[in-house]
């Protein structure tokens, strides 16, 4: 719909309440606006082709509670007399191009502001926090991708009144020239989400009550602070992403109980003493598993960490580390791929029974496939591609009733393959391509000597248990036989002497 099609009759709702128009053709709404719209609570505009300064006509209009002009080209100023607004709660002005920074009177008159969605503008200048110390209901505020934007957040003259649900200062520039991580976030007891991503900080030291925290994209250096998990204390969705973070990855991490993903991926951490926590309690556990948890920690971690994963380490067995709370109530994924990872898969990974989602994969990782990992029976998707596993395939893994997902590709691995023995009847050459002495189904290459099927080796596996069983009865009966005629030998030998 277009502006040329409203009929004049439209400014004569004297009693309406309520107008959304979004999703149309409109240029322009001054010349429509009426006064007389005295019952107008809530307008939505947005995702049309308003442009320029056609804003301003909404000023005709007094008792505005909501306003969503999202999705347009407007352009220049906030008009001034959006300040004159007093009713208005709820404002969202995003995704347009408004281009100076508004006056400070528009926000300090909004005193009922609940909302305040200011993203993806194009706003210069310098912006204080403390200009929304009147809002004492302020809940949402989104700055995001305003990339000339400087927040100010530090130095306020004033704790801020309001407590918000959700923050947003993804591409600003944050406290110049410190760059902390705003401090009034520690009196913020109702927030829920924050998103600092792509602008530089420093972290924390003081505990938040967060659910979501991303950090993500910034020039955060230097090594994950040792107590993140006492600042963090709430944390379920943690993202790290996209710096120049290094060293551990601390011991507290195993204080973050209710964490359900973590995403450290893409900075220079080298040592992980956390990792020997998920390994090493992984099977201990017997609470009930009700969260998806997935760890990705891909990127650029180094050999090193190696040599201090401690006692079922991928090398050696150097050192070990005790680790607060019950962190792996939640785990259900491990994403280790894209790391540099070498030595042997610990077998005490199939200790991890819970898992539905296990990636080694594009790492250096070496020797033979555990055949513990026939244990995870929960297991949906096993990635193991990409490393330089040698030796065969381990035919317990017929037991993975519930694989979906499955590749062992460019691999060294030699003889057989699980052929297409029930679930894997399910899974291509792609699963097992670049293993040059891998032999039979679903490869084209057949094997050239006898190979035993899955069923009869796991009839041949129960036979053997079976005469496995029975030769230990034999012995026990044997030696108790023995033990009963030496015993009685001996009395009958006693007795004749006396």
């Amino acid at each position: 719909m277009a502006y040329q099609h409203v009929r004049l009759e439209f400014s004569k709702l004297n009693n309406l309440v309520e107008l959304d128009i979004s999703g149309n053709n409109f240029t322009g709404v001054s010349s429509f606006m009426s006064k007389e719209w005295t019952s107008l609570r809530r307008l939505y505009i947005d995702g049309n082709e308003l442009n320029g300064t056609s804003l301003a006509g909404l000023c005709k209009i007094k008792n505005f509670e909501e306003l969503g002009v999202s999705h347009n080209n407007l352009k220049g100023n906030i008009p001034v007399c959006i300040g004159n607004l007093s009713s208005l709660k709820h404002i969202d002005i995003s995704y347009n191009q408004f281009g100076t920074l508004f006056s400070s009177s528009v926000i300090k008159n909004l005193t009922l502001h609940k909302y305040a969605i200011f993203s993806d503008n194009n706003f210069e200048g310098i912006l204080s926090i403390d200009l929304f110390s009147n809002n004492i209901d302020l809940k949402v505020l989104d700055l995001s991708n305003n990339y000339q934007l400087e927040v100010q957040t530090q130095h306020l003259r004033m704790m801020p009144p309001f407590q918000l649900n959700e923050i947003s200062l993804s591409n600003c520039i944050l406290s110049r020239p410190s760059s902390f991580i705003p401090t009034f976030l520690s009196n913020q007891y109702m927030i829920e989400y924050i998103d600092f991503s792509k602008g530089p900080l420093i972290f924390p030291s003081y505990k938040v009550n967060l659910l979501l925290f991303d950090i993500s994209n910034n020039e955060l250096a230097g090594e994950i602070p040792n107590n993140i998990g006492y600042v963090l204390l709430d944390i379920e969705y943690l993202r790290m992403s996209h710096n120049f973070l290094q060293g551990a990855i601390p011991s507290s991490f195993g204080n973050l109980n209710h964490v359900k993903l973590v995403d450290l991926s893409y900075n220079h951490l080298s040592v992980s003493m956390w990792l020997e926590a998920i390994l090493d309690i992984g099977y201990e556990s017997s609470k009930p598993n009700k969260e998806f948890f997935w760890y990705h920690i891909n990127g650029q971690l180094s050999s090193a960490i190696t040599a201090e994963i401690g006692d079922i380490g991928f090398l050696t067995k150097r050192k070990s580390y005790s680790y607060e709370g019950d962190i792996l109530n939640y785990l259900y994924g491990l994403d280790l791929s894209e790391n540099q990872f070498d030595g042997k898969i610990p077998e005490e990974v199939g200790e991890m029974t819970l898992l539905r989602a296990l990636n080694f994969s594009s790492n250096h990782l070496t020797g033979p496939i555990p055949a513990t990992l026939s244990r995870l029976t929960n297991i949906e998707s096993l990635d193991l591609s990409h490393n330089m596993l040698i030796g065969r395939i381990p035919l317990q893994l017929i037991e993975l009733h519930f694989l979906q997902v499955f590749s062992v590709a460019y691999n060294n691995l030699s003889g057989p393959t699980l052929g297409m023995v029930s679930q894997f009847g399910t899974f291509d050459e792609r699963s097992y391509e670049g293993n040059p002495y891998l032999c039979g189904p679903p490869l084209v290459k057949k094997c050239t000597f006898m190979v035993p099927s899955p069923e009869l080796s796991q009839v041949a596996n129960d036979h053997d248990d079976e005469e496995e069983v029975m030769d230990h009865i034999i012995f026990f009966a044997s030696f108790a036989f023995g033990f009963i005629i030496g015993f009685w030998g001996w009395m009958a030998l006693l007795y004749f002497r006396k």
